[in-house]
């Protein structure tokens, strides 16, 4: 008889792990490829991670599932008292009720912790994990389209008069140029229901973590701070992939100053900089509901490709 088992992870469990992630997500054209070094970053030395709220799942020894929750310090401290969870198995094991014990572990992990929703982010053709969300109750709070353009005929648009940028690598920023990015990215997106505001703290770990390539462009107006782009390249996802993509990222301009073209002129030179490292194909994602940001997008000819949804249940 096959002998299954859910146990805690250890530090000694990351390739596995990293690898289970990543041939979990096989199928999915724009899963940022996972590395053991970034991912242990990003969990075993994160203060908001904890082993006991992720489990690995073993068959007769052989990793086949991982998931579990985390539950952000900075959420909790700005009014967002959520975790977030997360869940991958492999193909071949999709049918034998994995995923709905992990579902079921994490949410439990959440309420032992005190906090009153469990969020989870996914692409919209994963049945196998969205069956699962469904069956626990799970429902759609959020929904965003992932859009995609390739990197020839971007458009020139004519600068706001007065308007100045200052661009610079994010392994390379300074703490004031961290402190910009912070203000501009909060004061872009405070009425955004996602969001939560940034951190120094959050930032530098980011600065830390991150094997990509992160260019940050500030919009600045008589040297104040009014919007900031940035533009992504996903180094070890372009390389298993064999591809030449980048992300606009976070991208947004305060609400005093839109609809004046700043924002148009930030996501161009986004743009134009990814093209410029070699980029053929760029990406970015915008809420279903911002249909001016819709429109903006397709102005600069993105079209749609994919769909996100994130899944909440009230617990």
């Amino acid at each position: 008889m096959a002998n299954l088992e859910y146990r805690h992870p250890t530090l000694d469990d990351i390739e596995a792990i990293v690898n289970l992630i990543n041939t979990s997500n096989k199928d999915d054209p724009l899963w940022d490829f996972q590395n053991v070094e970034a991912y242990r970053k990003s969990s075993f030395e994160d203060d908001d991670w904890e082993a006991e709220g992720h489990w690995l799942v073993l068959l007769d020894g052989k990793p086949i599932g991982y998931g579990g929750a985390v539950v952000l310090k900075r959420h909790v401290e700005h009014g967002r008292n959520e975790g977030w969870m997360a869940l991958w198995v492999l193909e071949d094991n999709r049918n034998d009720g994995i995923q709905q014990e992990l579902v079921g572990r994490a949410v439990e992990y959440l309420r032992g912790r005190g906090v009153t929703k469990a969020k989870i982010w996914d692409l919209m053709g994963t049945e196998w994990r969205i069956s699962a969300l469904e069956e626990s109750g799970f429902e759609e709070i959020w929904h965003e389209y992932i859009m995609v353009k390739k990197t020839q005929d971007i458009p020139s648009p004519e600068h706001p008069e007065g308007l100045e940028f200052e661009d610079f690598l994010l392994k390379d920023s300074t703490d004031q140029q961290l402190t910009d990015c912070m203000m501009a990215i909060n004061s872009a997106f405070s009425q955004d229901e996602m969001f939560s505001p940034r951190t120094m703290e959050s930032l530098k770990k980011w600065k830390d973590a991150t094997t990509d390539i992160n260019r940050i462009n500030l919009a600045k107006m008589d040297g104040d701070v009014i919007g900031e782009c940035v533009s992504t390249i996903e180094v070890d996802y372009n390389k298993e992939h064999n591809v030449n993509t980048g992300w606009i990222g976070a991208f947004g301009v305060l609400e005093e100053h839109r609809r004046k073209g700043v924002g148009k002129a930030l996501l161009v030179e986004g743009m134009k900089w990814l093209q410029d490292q070699g980029m053929d194909t760029l990406y970015l994602g915008v809420a279903v509901k911002n249909p001016k940001a819709l429109d903006l997008y397709k102005s600069v000819g993105f079209e749609m490709e994919q769909e996100g949804i994130t899944y909440c249940l009230e617990l």
